[in-house]
């Protein structure tokens, strides 16, 4: 991932996809076209991640709409180098404000509505070299 290393840049080229290089190489991507990053806050380890939609995401309760919630929460709690980021939050765009979403997880329980979650509750989705 390249940018200019603020959350902002990194969370949107996760949401873009793979580009054609990479695309040839053979990796893919659970997300569509649809969803863009609109702004993050990072206050004490809590990152809330602002989407305008989630049409991007897969629509149903299937293991690629996990895999794209891990792939958001995970790229933000492992990659993002310099911010201490423990939780992540995602907040939808709705009419005129923001609001908390209940993100889907692969570990453990299933977290309170709006509640945040971290790369923990995906560890069963990722390889064993990136596990926390």
């Amino acid at each position: 991932i390249k940018g200019d290393g603020s959350i902002n840049v990194i969370l949107a080229e996760v949401l873009a996809g793979p580009n054609t290089d990479e695309q040839e190489a053979g990796l893919i991507s659970p997300f569509a076209e649809g969803s863009q990053v609109i702004g993050t806050v990072l206050v004490d380890g809590l990152l809330e991640v602002h989407l305008d939609t989630l049409e991007g995401f897969p629509q149903d309760d299937s293991a690629s709409n996990r895999l794209a919630f891990a792939m958001l929460v995970c790229t933000a709690d492992q990659l993002v180098m310099g911010a201490e980021i423990n939780q992540i939050v995602v907040l939808l765009e709705g009419s005129g404000d923001l609001e908390a979403i209940n993100v889907p997880v692969s570990d453990g329980e299933p977290p309170e509505e709006g509640a945040p979650v971290a790369c923990a509750n995906y560890l069963s989705l990722l390889p064993d070299d990136l596990e926390k």
